[in-house]
């Protein structure tokens, strides 16, 4: 049975006495924290200041964080269910009339109307990209927002909502110089430069900018492999059969056309070894196999052997740790100097990782009778860049919000704690 509206307000009111009871100071409204509270079937939020003040009304639906001074709520209407963006003050100041609706990035918001049907608003509630794209990027560079149409084109809208590159593109790359990047299915390929020059790329067969915003990896009629920069020059020529990935610390493996293999770094250096098993850097090094070995260890960045051969597999290090196996076959966490560890803090790759950059979500694992946990029932908290924990890892689950954290326990209690680690309320 269902419980009657007048008892749902009953059980919202009292608990919303409850998580008022010790919040006796002035409230702030310069941060502002979202409390979600369920009756039954229903969802009911308010807003809260960092001391625990509780500052606007309790709303039906459920509701988003502050961005730029406005937040989306999502609302079951006589019409359906729809969404819409209030102020700090609690008031709907852009109507609920879209299907799904995200937050303010730089004065402008991804919303739909309907399935694959999106579009951007402004800060106003107008209307700068029509819902009309299965896809739209709010972020954008230089003043310019990429859409993407029914069949995969790719087209520019500015900020004032004029379309300045209709979708007839197969790739568009906003380069680090304000160069862009062109592709046209076919023989289309050019870079537009800041003084609407063409630097045509067609000697390529392939062209990848999205590796980064300054190299692309390119492949030429050959099928041999190089990097070219944002104004089309060759820094790394094309004479590699096979190319990697460069990863964000600049390496990739390579194998060359003279025969030798190794690791290259977008500068141009080189590490060349003969080798019968090799992954790419991770964090300064490398795990290695010899040939007519069958050991592993890591070398580093200048080709040195740091951690001598004498796993039967070895991982790329994360964290500050690796994974790997000893000849015992039993699978243990090392460090940067091949000490075995019994306790280490890795990245939980498995929550959701926006707002708050520089404070990773982590969770801790322990060898407890021979065996590691389970990833996913592992306790997480948080650590800032510098490699301290600021948030204990005793939580189930872990949520990053644009100026707060919160923590939740295995008996849903919340907590709500400061970027640097402060606890500011719990309920």
């Amino acid at each position: 049975m269902k419980n009657p509206p007048r008892f749902k307000f009953y059980l919202l009111w009292t608990a919303l006495a409850i998580f008022m009871m010790s919040c006796t100071s002035k409230p702030n409204f310069d941060e502002l924290i979202c409390v979600t509270l369920s009756t039954g079937s229903s969802f009911y939020y308010f807003f809260a200041d960092t001391l625990g003040n509780v500052v606007t009304k309790p709303q039906e639906g459920l509701c988003g964080d502050f961005h730029e001074g406005l937040a989306y709520t999502h609302r079951i209407t006589k019409q359906g269910y729809f969404c819409g963006y209030i102020n700090k003050q609690g008031k709907m100041v852009i109507p609920l009339k879209y299907k799904d609706a995200g937050n303010f990035i730089n004065g402008f918001a991804k919303v739909s109307t309907d399935f694959w049907k999106q579009g951007m608003i402004n800060t106003k509630g107008e209307e700068i990209i029509p819902c009309m794209y299965p896809s739209v990027d709010v972020i954008g560079k230089n003043g310019l927002h990429k859409v993407t149409d029914t069949i995969g084109n790719i087209g520019c809208f500015n900020e004032s909502g004029e379309m300045v590159y209709p979708c007839e593109y197969s790739n568009i790359a906003f380069l680090k110089n304000g160069n862009i990047y062109f592709a046209k299915r076919g023989k289309g390929k050019f870079i537009r430069t800041t003084k609407n020059d063409t630097i045509w790329l067609n000697q390529y067969r392939e062209i990848d900018f999205n590796m980064n915003d300054t190299l692309a990896k390119v492949r030429n009629d050959q099928n041999l492999y190089g990097l070219i920069d944002m104004n089309g020059i060759e820094v790394i020529p094309c004479e590699y059969r096979f190319l990697g990935y460069f990863n964000n610390e600049g390496w990739s493996e390579f194998n060359a056309i003279d025969g030798t293999a190794g690791w290259i770094h977008y500068s141009g250096k080189k590490i060349t070894m003969d080798l019968d098993r090799k992954q790419n850097f991770s964090e300064g090094l490398a795990s290695i196999r010899k040939k007519g070995e069958n050991l592993y260890g890591y070398i580093n960045t200048d080709g040195d052997i740091v951690i001598p051969p004498r796993f039967l597999h070895a991982n790329p290090f994360t964290c500050g740790f690796a994974y790997v196996c000893t000849q015992q076959h039993d699978w243990v966490y090392i460090d940067k100097q091949g000490n075995v560890q019994d306790t280490v803090y890795l990245d939980d790759l498995s929550s959701p990782h926006e707002n708050l950059e520089d404070i990773d979500i982590i969770e801790k694992w322990i060898k407890e009778k021979g065996k590691w946990g389970k990833r996913g029932n592992l306790p997480k908290g948080c650590r800032s860049k510098d490699g301290k924990v600021i948030v204990p890892c005793e939580y189930k689950f872990i949520k990053k919000h644009p100026h707060w954290i919160e923590a939740i326990t295995t008996d849903d209690k919340h907590y709500i704690y400061s970027p640097e680690g402060n606890l500011y309320f719990k309920y």
